[in-house]
């Protein structure tokens, strides 16, 4: 990775370590007590006596529009009527120290009236639940109806049903939140923040504030961590308004605590899921009910559900399908993006019925997948047709014989140890998908001395995306990666290339980026062509110089083929917008059916545990994880990314959760929030599977989030294997498991 070197060396800068100057103020944040509440009044003129305090803004001081949200403008900058969770934003305290604003906050008195709270979601369903938004608690019902369910299910041989639910999950990124706001020489109000989307972010700033986008600029500096929390907006909006109202620099940081109350989560959700096979082993029907707990505003609700909705059928030809999605509104924290995007916990519901399926007909898990998986011309569960490079069944052959799957024998049990083997398959839809604009923008320009400057308007956040994009167009115009300057994050000097999520940014801008290099390249090559009298395909860009294959000629630099470009009329800055959404269609919202996203990647993991039954820990033993990326650009980063995503998914599967009771969450630091560190790691053995797309960038797709979906369900199924328990509620803790083989053992 370009920056890896200043990473390690702790010469990367972060938000926290910039200092905007002496005269920067500092800004604490006055949240909500209650889950549910009216506010009455707010006092705060205790806080405006004590030394170092400058000035306390409400909700009333806000010049602009009093809300921001990221599909439904639903949250407000500042409560001023009603706050809908622990940790609702009332007033902002800016002081003179970061420490005196602090205590100063806990002198401001809020009084409320306190409203009965919601913390379940089937709760938050029933027709007398109190009302959480004007318009009800379902933010949104997403439906799939494909061929006929009943006959499906009365033609099946064997049906399987149950519940699943997964748990509330923090993104529990190293960096906590942080954001600087001030005036540069150009009286232009810029704001410093780690981000996933600079231009969403100046959008909602300039709608609180009322002021033209001109006048706002937002910066990303380097990122310690996102997963997909950063989606959403946080310190950076306040920043913006107390710097807006006092022209004073303003800064903040957060600490632990409070970025484990106030910010976004994975939704948890209840999932019931009923399918239904030919004694022969073919899928017939599905049908399945998701009910999301979005929390106390929309964030990615909307589409998060949705992508769940869309992926609960797995990667499998099913003729019968049926699917109700809901987002539902609670008291609970919000919640957002996050890497999986829904359909992580769609996944451990669908390959977890898989095995149980597999095994009700004693099939070979392996081979009822194979015989279920879909292949190119299949049709998925929303109608879509599935022309990309679909290789599911390599993805499973492929970890089946690393794994040495046909071959396998079980350790004998010893000392109350068992153990066994699961497996898991995925798919995942790249980017927004539905039809919604998901676009991609590139300038590329090549300068006299030979070298390149790309603006792209994407965040990278520890993802290598800064690294596969300088390579694109080093490896297009024939540069060294080294000659290759990338301008990104910065909303005043780069294109908006929308949010980057979803796993989009690879496929998406990098269609973008291959464009604007493609004109550049045909003009080098048709400007040198024309010099020497050959034709373009007997030349070869490398190493900053444009050579004859047969290496007949002397080499020319790219240095002078610069200077050619003003006397053949040719431009050397290009610019190219790649639309996603091309492939995509929206979903018909009476049945679901429609092009839902495009292109899938697909991965297939295997795992072996060794549950101890004495106590109930899981030790996974070993790992493969075959992944479909189209093709690898940077081996190295793909590798990188899979294990990232798998480390994610371990901890999904047995340790994390961050519980929340009475809209309280209970882990609010690392010491109770239990990750899996690197040392928990099993031995993993990373595949990748290349088959290119031909509508991607070099034939590439893109990895970041499928590896974690595969990991929780192919350990759920090891488990399974080696005690005979079926864990249907994450994380599959010790004593979960203790609990199910007591309750196996009354059984028998």
């Amino acid at each position: 990775m370009r920056d890896a070197v200043e990473k390690v060396t702790g010469k990367a800068r972060y938000t926290s370590d910039i200092d905007p100057g002496t005269q920067t103020l500092y800004l604490a944040t006055v949240r909500s007590s209650y889950p549910h509440a009216k506010i009455l009044g707010i006092d705060y003129s205790q806080a405006l006596k004590y030394p170092g305090v400058i000035r306390v803004i409400t909700a009333k001081d806000i010049p602009g529009e009093n809300k921001y949200g990221k599909i439904i403008r639903d949250q407000p900058v500042l409560a001023d009527e009603k706050v809908r969770f622990i940790g609702d934003a009332i007033a902002l305290v800016v002081a003179s120290s970061q420490d005196i604003a602090h205590q100063a906050s806990k002198l401001v008195k809020v009084q409320y009236e306190v409203l009965p709270a919601i913390f379940s979601p089937r709760e938050a369903l029933q027709p007398q639940a109190p009302k959480l938004h004007p318009k009800g608690n379902i933010l949104y019902h997403f439906k799939i109806r494909k061929g006929e369910i009943e006959e499906g299910f009365k033609n099946s041989d064997v049906v399987i049903e149950r519940n699943y639910q997964t748990q509330h999950v923090d993104h529990a990124q190293l960096e906590p939140e942080a954001a600087i706001a001030y005036y540069d020489k150009e009286k232009t109000l810029t704001i410093i923040a780690p981000t996933q989307h600079v231009f969403f972010d100046r959008l909602n700033i300039i709608r609180a504030l009322g002021i033209p986008k001109e006048d706002v600029r937002v910066i990303q500096p380097k990122v310690g961590g996102a997963f997909g929390k950063r989606e959403d907006i946080y310190a950076q909006i306040h920043v913006a308004l107390a710097c807006f109202l006092t022209k004073k620099p303003v800064k903040t940081t957060y600490s632990r605590s409070e970025t484990f109350l106030v910010t976004q989560k994975r939704h948890p959700m209840e999932i019931k899921l009923k399918t239904g096979a030919s004694k022969k082993g073919k899928l017939l029907a599905l049908e399945a009910e998701i009910i999301g707990d979005t929390g106390a505003y929309a964030s990615w609700g909307v589409n998060v559900l949705r992508k769940a909705g869309v992926h609960i059928s797995g990667p499998y030809e099913i003729p019968n399908v049926k699917v109700d999605s809901y987002a539902v509104f609670t008291n609970n924290p919000f919640c957002g993006a996050m890497r999986g995007f829904g359909t992580a916990q769609a996944a451990f519901a669908y390959e977890s019925q898989m095995d149980e399926m597999a095994q009700a007909l004693e099939m070979d898990p392996i081979e009822f997948r194979i015989k279920n998986a879909f292949k190119k011309k299949s049709l998925t569960a929303t109608g879509q047709i599935l022309n990309s490079a679909i290789d599911v069944e390599k993805t499973i052959l492929e970890a089946a014989q690393e794994f040495g799957w046909a071959n396998y024998s079980k350790k004998t049990p010893e000392n109350g140890k068992k153990y066994g083997r699961g497996v898991a398959t995925i798919w995942y839809g790249i980017g927004f998908g539905a039809g919604i604009e998901d676009h991609g923008e590139a300038i590329v320009e090549l300068h006299p001395n030979g070298k390149a400057t790309l603006w792209v308007g994407t965040v990278d956040y520890g993802q290598g995306s800064s690294t596969i994009f300088s390579q694109m167009v080093a490896e297009q115009l024939g540069l060294r990666l080294e000659d290759v300057k990338i301008v990104h994050g910065d909303s005043a000097n780069t294109p908006n290339c929308g949010s980057t999520v979803a796993t989009k940014q690879t496929y998406i801008t990098g269609n973008a980026i291959k464009n604007a290099t493609d004109r550049i390249r045909k003009d080098i090559l048709e400007i040198v062509s024309s010099e020497w009298k050959v034709q373009e395909d007997q030349l070869l860009l490398q190493e900053g110089k444009v050579f004859l294959k047969n290496g007949k000629k002397k080499g020319i630099s790219i240095q002078e083929v610069v200077k050619l470009f003003d006397k053949k009329g040719k431009p050397t800055r290009r610019q190219a917008i790649f639309k996603g959404e091309q492939f995509t269609s929206p979903l018909d919202p009476q049945t679901g059916q429609g092009n839902a996203y495009f292109p899938y990647t697909l991965g297939t993991q295997i795992a072996e545990v060794e549950v101890d039954t004495k106590t109930g820990k899981v030790k996974v033993l070993r790992l493969v994880a075959a992944h479909h990326v189209g093709k690898a650009l940077n081996p190295q980063l793909v590798r990188g990314q899979i294990l990232g995503g798998i480390s994610m998914g371990y901890g999904f599967a047995l340790s994390e959760d961050a519980k929340v009771l009475n809209g309280v969450p209970q882990a609010q630091d690392f010491g109770k929030y239990k990750l899996m560190k690197s040392s928990d790691l099993p031995d993993i053995k990373v595949i990748i599977v290349e088959s290119p797309e031909t509508t991607g960038p070099f034939g590439a797709i893109g990895v970041g989030e499928p590896p974690t979906l595969a990991t929780a369900p192919a350990i759920i199924n090891a488990i399974q294997d080696a005690c005979g328990v079926r864990i249907s509620n994450l994380p599959a803790t010790p004593d979960k498991i203790l609990n199910a083989l007591a309750a196996e053992n009354e059984r028998i």
